[in-house]
């Protein structure tokens, strides 16, 4: 069995694809996509690292306004 990556450019090829697949009985999953770009996330991602390894500031409530 394979798998294959479809990308459609819109909403309406989405609903598209997915009527073809389900008129040819074929099973599909759908996979929940990100908006957010890649340089991002991996920010997101280096900032976990940092604060699992203590490299981070922590500011109480008290004085996060001062």
């Amino acid at each position: 069995m394979e798998t294959i990556t479809i990308k459609p450019k819109n909403k309406k090829e989405l609903e598209t694809i997915k009527r073809v697949l389900e008129a040819l009985e074929i099973n599909y999953n759908e996979s929940k996509t990100s908006s957010l770009s890649p340089e991002f996330l991996e920010s997101i991602k280096q900032g976990r690292e940092d604060y699992a390894n203590g490299k981070c500031k922590t500011i109480s409530i008290e004085n996060l306004w001062k």
